[in-house]
């Protein structure tokens, strides 16, 4: 079925009370005369018209409601399955975020390995440029030493 827009049945339910009111102002008025002069066709045939368009009008009204409350049970039943939708996307969102939040720690936990990873590799660097400059000047002095030696 599908979803009239709300403003098509207020422009509905709005016609269909201009008509009441109309016929209601036409009964009013054809009422008492009818009542005084029965045998007279002209107003019995008002009367009896008046009758029928308030009967149809009557009609007209239940099939407005009737159609109203359809209308109301399609939305509900469409709110229920988005509603549905919405936790499930709700849960799987939740499970995400939680990996998510695990990949940021891996993350912040990567980037402090690589940081004392980076660190040891320059201590090391050091050590052994400090290890070669000494292992240099050990030579250099053994090579002054036997120089003047000799």
């Amino acid at each position: 079925m599908s979803i009239v827009d709300p403003n098509e049945y207020k422009k509905q339910l709005k016609m269909l009370n201009d008509r009441y009111y109309l016929i209601l102002d036409e009964l009013i008025t054809v009422y008492p005369k009818y009542k005084m002069k029965p045998e007279d066709s002209m107003y019995s045939d008002t009367y009896i018209t008046d009758k029928g368009n308030l009967t149809k009008l009557q009609k007209d009204l239940f099939l407005y409601k009737n159609n109203l409350e359809q209308t109301m049970k399609t939305v509900g039943e469409d709110i229920l399955v988005v509603d549905k939708q919405i936790m499930q996307l709700e849960k799987e969102n939740s499970f995400f975020k939680k990996r998510l939040d695990s990949l940021k720690e891996g993350q912040n936990a990567s980037k402090l390995l690589l940081k004392n990873t980076v660190y040891l590799h320059n201590e090391d660097l050091v050590a052994n440029l400090l290890l070669g400059l000494v292992f240099m000047g050990s030579a250099y002095g053994c090579y002054k030493h036997n120089k003047t030696q000799a």
